[in-house]
């Protein structure tokens, strides 16, 4: 068992992976900023309701901190990815408080290919896309470096290259 992962009978690791550091600026600019833009928005209205006080400094302090807050919690939440390939299939972990545990089995995946938006590209980072034969929504493991995206998908080509000749 890995984590609360329990691999399957005669199951192996192959290449386990977490996200890389550079991927809390990533989920600072793809999710991140408009919580903070959020909390900027109210903290406008709460100073044009309570009047004309000047809380200017005060309201810089509470963007600031939930910047402060935002970051710490996405350093914590990449503690809590985890991905792992195994000689049957594909495993991704995620979630501090809400665990959420997907497989894929070589045998459902269809294509699996690195992609990298224009961002990750700058963050020197990847995400690994596996689509598997039913057509539901991908499995897409993002954040790792681009050597590591790219071994794993040559490992994952691998066993589906294997699959398909026997």
């Amino acid at each position: 068992m890995v984590g609360r992962i329990r691999l399957l009978k005669n199951e192996k690791i192959i290449i386990d992976a977490q996200p890389d550091s550079n991927v809390i600026w990533y989920w600072l600019f793809t999710f991140g900023l408009r919580y903070i833009i959020a909390v900027a928005f109210i903290v406008f209205v709460l100073q044009l309701v309570s009047g004309p006080a000047n809380r200017f400094m005060l309201q810089v302090m509470v963007v600031i901190l939930a910047a402060i807050a935002y970051f710490g919690w996405a350093a914590l939440n990449r503690k809590f990815h985890y991905y792992a390939f195994t000689n049957f299939r594909c495993i991704s972990e995620t979630g501090i408080i809400n665990k959420r545990n997907a497989f894929v089995g070589y045998d459902r995946i269809a294509d699996v290919h690195v992609a990298r938006n224009w961002l990750e590209r700058l963050l020197g980072l990847s995400s690994i896309i596996a689509e598997d034969f039913s057509g539901n929504k991908p499995m897409r493991m993002q954040g790792l470096e681009k050597e590591t995206a790219e071994k794993i998908t040559f490992t994952i080509s691998t066993f589906l290259q294997q699959g398909k000749t026997k």
